[in-house]
């Protein structure tokens, strides 16, 4: 009997010190985590944008689209010349709204044009946005991305904005470059497939038929288009991003 109760004293004398351990080990923790967190944080470096690296260089300035004349090619260009003229007063709108009436045909034009806009500056933004809004009627609906946040110091665009709307007209341009090497593909881009842009999609698919073009993944709607039928009779607005294409 003594010698088990010796054995049980020798035990608790070991279990004492093992909590005592265990518990100066979760001071010395917390003393520890006390003094790194009173530690001074390092301030977060400041996310950097360089706007001037979203460049256009691949894209060529672009010719004429399909089913356009000389004479709709010396107005267009013309129209677009006064829509980016900030201080063209009451023709500038105008210019742009029979823009929009020539459809897909303005539209390389408009892309020739705002892709030389300083996007940085406050005249180049609201030049930038203007076109940016015309740009995504035409497309009926669809666009890129565009943002607006002001330096509230200098009235100029902050880094941010400025590499977004510098990739918003990138993003575009590579649009109509497709376009460029497949004319047909404008009928899916600009989603002219809808029963609302009927009118569009058979007035485009005339032109294309006029140039011999019949090749292309989206060429059975206009086959369809000038039989004066309709492949898809949706009728939801259209505000996609571009990144899909």
């Amino acid at each position: 009997k003594d010698a088990a109760d010796d054995l049980t004293a020798k035990q608790n004398l070991e279990d004492k010190a093992a909590a005592k351990a265990k518990a100066v080990k979760e001071e010395e923790d917390a003393a520890a985590a006390a003094l790194e967190a009173a530690k001074p944080k390092e301030p977060k470096a400041e996310k950097t944008y360089e706007p001037l690296e979203v460049l256009y260089d691949e894209f060529p300035i672009y010719g004429k689209a399909v089913g356009t004349s000389d004479e709709e090619w010396t107005e267009i260009v013309e129209l677009v010349t006064t829509f980016a003229d900030m201080d063209a007063g009451a023709r500038g709108p105008r210019a742009g709204r029979k823009l929009e009436g020539m459809g897909y045909k303005a539209l390389p034009a408009i892309l020739n044009e705002v892709r030389t806009f300083d996007l940085g500056s406050s005249n180049g933004h609201n030049a930038g946005d203007m076109f940016q809004r015309t740009i995504m009627n035409l497309l009926n609906g669809k666009n890129a991305g565009w943002e607006s946040e002001r330096d509230p110091n200098t009235g100029d665009p902050v880094p941010r904005a400025h590499m977004v709307n510098r990739m918003a007209i990138r993003l575009y341009l590579k649009t109509w470059s497709m376009v460029a090497e497949d004319p047909t593909l404008w009928i899916g881009t600009a989603k002219l497939t809808e029963a609302k842009y009927k009118e569009q999609l058979i007035a485009y698919a005339a032109a294309l038929d006029a140039d011999g073009i019949t090749e292309g993944e989206y060429i059975e709607f206009a086959t369809e288009a000038l039989a004066g039928g309709s492949n898809n009779s949706s009728d939801e607005e259209d505000e996609d991003d571009l990144t899909d294409f």
